[in-house]
């Protein structure tokens, strides 16, 4: 089955191209309105629909377009174009935003979802030092349980990169990795995957931990930016 997700759902450093906002030219260079959103299949990572805001003459307002019909405008620089009318484009799929967001949060209900992202902002590091849009007592974990309350979120793998995310083998022992999330259950079946790929899972709590986990992040991409080392990862030593 598809899992679906959308752009606005995600913060982009400032190198990464979004299209929203762009326009969208039809047949006769007729304009058809703008592109809010973009819709994308999770398991593919490919875009399977634009949201397009009409602007008004259509009567539901925004219809969904295949990403197939949908290519670069030559007349128009940074914009769009569809080989469609008006008319076409009115016995278009029309896009229900509530919708949308129910069938996302009924697809992870229930569920454990290991949330290995960061709040990284548009704005560039600063030598070497990843920006971030949370502050020092909010964390991008919380937003997103408070968003989803019935998904089993549980932070984890945020502060490693991905070619060491699995079997993480260093001379010097075996690595950590912090985890934290409100559900006792679901961080037991975290640590027994951080286990079986290789790690030493290093429980810091509730979800408010995640205000501590996620800052790793700028710490560890520091030797990445200033010396292209993006292969170490962090180990705490008990005694």
């Amino acid at each position: 089955m598809a899992h679906y997700g959308r752009l606005r759902d995600y913060r982009f450093s400032g190198d990464v191209d979004d299209i929203r906002g762009s326009s969208l030219y039809g047949v006769d260079d007729e304009k058809l309105g703008k592109i809010d959103d973009v819709i994308f299949d999770h398991s593919t990572a490919t875009i399977q629909y634009a949201v397009v805001d009409s602007g008004g003459w259509l009567s539901s307002k925004k219809f969904l377009v295949s990403a197939d019909r949908i290519r670069p405008d030559t007349k128009h620089e940074d914009d769009f174009y569809a080989d469609m009318t008006k008319q076409q484009i009115e016995a278009l799929p029309r896009y229900d935003e509530d919708k949308f967001n129910k069938a996302g949060e009924e697809l992870i209900a229930g569920k454990v979802v290991i949330d290995t992202t960061n709040p990284i902002s548009k704005a560039p590091p600063v030598d070497g030092v990843v920006q971030y849009f949370t502050g020092p007592n909010s964390s991008l974990l919380e937003e997103l349980q408070a968003k989803f309350p019935q998904a089993r979120l549980v932070k984890a793998f945020n502060s490693v990169g991905n070619a060491k995310m699995v079997n993480p083998v260093y001379e010097q022992g075996r690595p950590s990795m912090f985890f934290c999330g409100n559900d006792a259950d679901a961080k037991k079946t975290v640590a027994t995957v951080l286990e079986q790929f290789g790690w030493e899972p290093v429980d810091m709590g509730k979800a408010a931990g995640a205000r501590a986990i996620e800052p790793l992040c700028q710490l560890w991409c520091i030797p990445g930016f200033l010396q292209n080392r993006w292969t170490h990862a962090f180990a705490v030593f008990w005694k």
